[in-house]
């Protein structure tokens, strides 16, 4: 996947901070954690902004050293 393909998982703009990145994937985990929503595709949307959320976050530990 695509750096800016993640920021647009969690619905983030391309200079979001760290802290803009852990809110919105509280939101996102949220509405798509399975035992919550029921649809089918929540289980693979939970797992995509999770993936994100890592990627964006270990992202951001390497542009800070």
């Amino acid at each position: 996947m695509v750096l800016s393909e993640y920021y647009r998982l969690l619905d983030l703009s391309e200079d979001s901070s760290v802290d803009d990145i852990k809110r919105a994937y509280r939101l996102k985990a949220r509405l798509f954690h399975p035992d919550i929503n029921h649809s089918p595709d929540a289980k693979e949307n939970f797992i995509a902004v999770t993936e994100a959320y890592d990627f964006l976050l270990s992202y951001h530990e390497k542009i800070k050293a």
